[in-house]
């Protein structure tokens, strides 16, 4: 009888419970892994149907993070980045680490240079896109696609294309 009174005692949680469990449980997860591996947390949080564990990807975070602490030490300015064509550069570098950069320090500006003026527009729109999942907003004053700043603060994204020889310009 002790055993039966015990066993109807026990309830199982209903869906709601269970989703806020779920949520709680992913929540101390996602804060494990970022003490870990920030910009990788950040990848997977903002876009999770995405594999950002390809060793490529762990390659290039890793670099990627090691760019960063000399950067912020001052003692780098520039990163180029030199894999493959269709290995995620534009995906991983030029879009989510420049939202995941633009989260951390809201007054940075950024710099996109492309090839031509639909590739800096692509990628431009694929940092928005995420800073709206994040919950940051565009100040409505510059919210045109090539250069916009985020809303009460100096940083945003300039994306350009190189301008051709003979405009100007001297060789």
């Amino acid at each position: 009888a002790v055993v039966a009174s015990a066993i109807a005692s026990v309830t199982t949680p209903s869906f709601d419970e269970a989703e806020l469990i779920r949520r709680a449980v992913a929540e101390k997860v996602w804060a494990a892994e970022q003490q870990k591996d920030p910009f990788g947390a950040f990848e997977k949080r903002v876009s999770p149907e995405w594999n950002w564990d390809w060793p490529h990807l762990r390659f290039c975070r890793d670099r990627i993070y090691e760019a960063e602490q000399r950067q912020l030490a001052g003692q780098l300015f520039r990163l180029i980045v030199c894999i493959p064509p269709q290995h995620g550069k534009t995906e991983q570098h030029s879009i989510r680490y420049a939202a995941y950069r633009l989260s951390k320090d809201p007054d940075i500006r950024i710099g996109i240079g492309s090839y031509n003026e639909r590739r800096a527009k692509k990628i431009s729109r694929g940092i928005r896109k995420i800073i709206r999942i994040l919950g940051l907003d565009l100040d409505p004053e510059s919210r045109g696609v090539l250069d916009w700043r985020l809303k009460g603060h100096r940083g945003g994204v300039v994306a350009v294309e190189p301008e051709p020889l003979g405009h100007g310009h001297r060789p």
